[in-house]
Formats: structure tokens, sequence, C-alpha cells
């Protein structure tokens, strides 16, 4: 069993969503959201957070070193055992290459990169319908995974929003800083040996039911 996996993608292609299915399954895979992580900052009022909701609403890539300190106050409490899903993390090459030196210092290898594959039409045609949980990060979609209650969440009761980011005009920003930044890693994993690509346009239990086996099998 794979326990250690990285998603990759466009922005809105489903990774979130997938990521807090599987890890709702009885795999006991850890859904680790850096994007949750900094707009919990971003909604603490802290001075750090401020200056991360400003990159967030814009649609622009936190800085390295906001991102890292954050993600590595998470790794250093995971012990040899730990399985995740990375989600959203790393997003450049300079964040990847700092991910492989603490998996290497903990002996913990990254098992597989999963590549969300979608064309940016595709994304903004069905991002309108993502909603957020602003307190604990699960995240829907008002056709493929609504919440049982219309805009409440079934996790925690709380309301449901639209983040300022899935706006058409910031998601084409997101794209333009995604094909620029974060694609790179596509080839970088594929490099490695260990990226697994799946269609993002199937249906979702289809794409549940594809990683469910990629993860498990040998």
């Amino acid at each position: 069993m794979k326990r250690r996996l990285l998603f990759l993608g466009p922005p809105g292609s489903g990774k979130g969503t997938i990521a807090a299915r599987i890890s709702g399954s009885d795999l006991g895979i850890v859904h680790v959201s850096s994007g949750h992580l900094l707009r919990l900052e971003a909604e603490s009022g802290s001075e750090l957070g401020k200056r991360i909701k400003q990159y967030i609403d814009n649609g622009d890539l936190v800085p390295n070193d906001i991102v890292l300190a954050l993600m590595y106050r998470w790794f250093c409490d995971q012990g040899p055992d730990s399985k995740f899903i990375l989600d959203g993390f790393p997003r450049t090459i300079l964040q990847a290459k700092e991910l492989d030196s603490w998996l290497e210092q903990k002996d913990m290898p990254l098992d597989s990169a999963v590549f969300f594959e979608i064309s940016q039409k595709e994304v903004l045609d069905r991002v309108t319908g993502r909603r957020i949980c602003m307190k604990c990060g699960q995240t829907y979609h008002v056709t493929q995974f609504p919440p049982k209650r219309a805009g409440i969440c079934d996790v925690c009761g709380s309301i449901l929003v639209q983040r300022p980011d899935d706006s058409l005009a910031a998601m084409e920003h997101r794209f333009d800083v995604y094909w620029r930044q974060t694609a790179p890693l596509v080839e970088y994993y594929r490099n490695k040996g260990i990226l697994f690509t799946i269609d993002a346009t199937r249906p979702i239990e289809e794409r549940i039911q594809i990683l469910k086996n990629h993860i498990t099998e040998k």
C-alpha cells in the first residue's frame, strides 16, 4: 500500500475534494491541505495572516518562506508510519526540493505523485460550483459533491462559502501562475518515476475508485 502521496493539478481540478473523500475512507490516510493551513492563518487576524490573505485574495502564490514554515511545522510531527496526501504542496520546484530533503532526513520516501489532468476551459466551467467550509476545510461542489444540507458543512455544521479566489478573474490569474510556477512539477516527478496521471474529467466516483486501486496496489 502507498502511504505517502501528493496531488498535482491545475486549480479546480478536484484535488481537494477527492483527497477529502480518500481520507474519509477506511485507508487511514490523512488529507493535508496547505491551502487550508494558510487560510486558517489568514482568518486568525495575525500580522502573518493579513499578509497571507492578500496573496490568496489576489490569486497569487504565497511566498515560499511562509509556506515552507507552515508545512515544516506540520511535518516535524510526522513519524515513519504516517500516511498522508499532500494537497497544494509543493507548488514550486524549490518547495519540492525542500520536501525531498525533509523526507530523506526521516527516511520517508514519497510513494506517488498523482497528476489530475484537465483543461483550463473545463475547470472554469466547473469551478463556480465549488464551496468550502472555512472552519474545517472540507470541500464540496454544488452538483458533484453536495453537502447533505445545502450550504452547511456535513463535518462541523458551519456555513459553506465560495472562496474569493474562485471568481472568474481570480481563476484566470491563478491559472497563469500555475502554468508558470507549478506545472513544471509534473515533469519533475515524472523524472523521479513516481508520477501517476488521472483524467480529472471522469465522474468523481470513478476517480476515487481509480485512486483507491492505485493506493492499495503493491
